[in-house]
């Protein structure tokens, strides 16, 4: 028909948003921001441990998007006995091989890293125990022991008899 002036489409009211619950309505943990140093209270395991929100860069790599502590990635704290450290970092220095100290399991003993033909050479023996000399251990020295030879004495700061003072580069 006809137009008569009255619609029944304005009879009802326009709702341009329809209800929504809230956020804590649904989701009743507090969420935690994760790039925050200190927290104000004692969370809930839930609370503490939820999967983070938001959106993601999708032009970081995995890598540039891991977790990080540190400049260089992820850094934790460890208790190493500083004589043990001390040791394989000399031995591995003098040596060329070291134990591997993150092998903290003994059932699958001490994991070996660096060269084993040194190692076995040098019979496995860190720089703390009795191993045998090798040409290089102990170099002779220009001898003066004088101090009354003004001009010749050379004391503890005498050359090694195979130093070079002076290289030239060879061609």
């Amino acid at each position: 028909g006809k137009f008569t002036g009255k619609s029944n489409v304005l009879d009802y009211s326009v709702v341009a948003a329809p209800t929504v619950t809230l956020n804590a309505a649904m989701d009743s943990r507090r969420h935690l921001d994760p790039s925050a140093a200190e927290v104000k209270y004692n969370p809930k395991y839930e609370e503490l441990y939820a999967p983070e929100f938001g959106p993601k860069n999708p032009f970081k790599t995995q890598q540039q998007s891991a977790k990080k502590n540190h400049l260089a990635g992820y850094v934790e704290q460890a208790h190493v006995n500083e004589f043990q450290f001390e040791t394989q970092r000399r031995t591995f220095s003098s040596f060329k091989f070291a134990y591997d100290p993150s092998s903290l399991d003994s059932s699958e003993g001490d994991k070996m890293i660096g060269d084993k033909e040194a190692a076995a050479e040098a019979e496995f023996k860190t720089v703390f125990e009795d191993n045998k000399q090798r040409p290089l251990d102990k170099r002779k020295r220009e001898k003066n022991r004088d101090p009354s030879d003004i001009e010749g004495y050379l004391g503890p700061w005498a050359k090694y008899k195979d130093e070079e003072t002076v290289s030239k580069p060879t061609e």
